[in-house]
């Protein structure tokens, strides 16, 4: 498990975690005081991509094609793997199981730019 949490702007934060056990997942529950739904979604690594809006906490489930995986499999949960993410105007937070190295490669290019105040500006800038 890790985490690396990073602050950009004024008043931001991006948690990125990959492969948390429960115990971290329930840290993180009880800071941002997550839905419980969300993280059981979270943590079901089967789950289909979905968007919600909760308690003014913006949660989608992306997937992103495995470049490890047999070709040969038959199913989207198969072939690809699960990101989470969380976000509102003052964090970030991406749950995954493996490390993802577009992760690192869009936190080093938002390090170097000065790329506005929330995080929907970076979802605008670099879309």
């Amino acid at each position: 498990m890790a985490i690396k949490e990073n602050n950009f702007g004024k008043d931001l934060r991006w948690i990125d975690v990959c492969s948390p056990s429960r115990e971290e997942i329930e840290k993180i529950k009880q800071e941002f005081n997550f839905n419980h739904h969300l993280l059981h979604d979270c943590l079901d690594p089967d789950h289909l991509p979905k968007y919600d809006i909760i308690e003014g906490v913006h949660f989608f489930i992306i997937r992103y094609y495995n470049h490890a995986i047999d070709k040969r499999v038959g199913t989207i949960q198969e072939l690809s793997s699960k990101i989470a993410i969380f976000y509102t105007d003052q964090f970030l937070i991406t749950i995954h199981r493996n490390e993802l190295h577009f992760i690192n490669t869009i936190q080093k290019k938002i390090l170097g730019d000065d790329f506005g105040n929330s995080v929907s500006e970076v979802g605008i800038k670099y879309y």
